[in-house]
């Protein structure tokens, strides 16, 4: 179950949370932004490159499926959490 269509997502969010991790423990705020940014296209890369392999469909149509329709949220979802990181430091 864990490496069906989606569990590309699941290892992207482990790396994703490494990445931004790592980009938190600096006090640069463009570094924790491009962290924050660097962290979603990682979960989008692996999502979308494990959806296309393990279903055999095209790399775009995965990404068409799996990315696209996720960055109005995910882009709300990171300037909250950039917001609530600022206010925490």
């Amino acid at each position: 179950m864990l490496l069906g269509p989606t569990g590309g997502y699941l290892v992207g969010f482990i790396l994703a949370a490494g990445i931004t991790g790592l980009g938190y423990e600096q006090e640069n705020a463009w570094v924790r932004a491009a962290a924050l940014i660097l962290a979603t296209c990682v979960i989008y890369v692996c999502g979308a490159g494990w959806l296309a392999v393990s279903t055999g469909m095209p790399v775009l149509a995965a990404a068409a499926i799996g990315v696209l329709p996720f960055i109005p949220g995910d882009a709300v979802k990171a300037a909250a959490v950039y917001a609530l990181g600022r206010s925490l430091a």
